[in-house]
């Protein structure tokens, strides 16, 4: 993967000691931006290929659900309610835990390799799973329907 043209980009806070060893390996092919407004972070989905998000204790995080949006495929641990989102080979990959350098270059190097109809499958498919499952209008007329069965309404 060392001679395939990539380019990084990490986005969000962190320990100063990890934000400290992320600048140290930064180059031209990797940035490091620590806070960033939601305009750039769109711009940022937009500008990439791929979405890949490293967090072993979350719930279902918005970043997901936004780069989804942004018709991303996605590589991430299956923790939390992850899995309720992705779906392996369909519209993203699992690392496996403990999270291993191998592995995760294997899992980025699946979508680097994938032919064009593929991407767009799964571009398509992502855009259309979040914005049929899981847009706030929906999500507040679920969210009301229990209300109302715990009210007896």
């Amino acid at each position: 993967m060392k001679d395939q043209n990539v380019e990084v980009i990490f986005i969000g806070g962190g320990s100063p000691t990890y934000l400290a060893k992320l600048r140290e390996i930064s180059d031209e092919r990797i940035h490091v931006l620590e806070e960033v407004k939601f305009e750039e972070l769109v711009a940022a989905y937009h500008s990439s290929n791929l979405f890949v998000f490293l967090g072993t204790w979350e719930g279902i995080p918005t970043v997901i659900l936004e780069a989804m949006l942004c018709g991303l495929p996605v590589v991430a641990a299956p923790v939390g309610g992850i899995p309720e989102v992705i779906t392996e080979k369909e519209n993203g990959l699992f690392v496996e835990l403990p999270i291993s350098e191998e592995d995760l270059a294997n899992k980025i190097s699946y979508f680097m390799n994938m032919n064009k109809a593929d991407t767009i499958k799964i571009s398509k498919a992502n855009m259309k799973k979040i914005k049929t499952h899981y847009n706030w209008e929906l999500l507040a007329d679920e969210i009301l329907d229990v209300y109302n069965q715990v009210l007896g309404v």
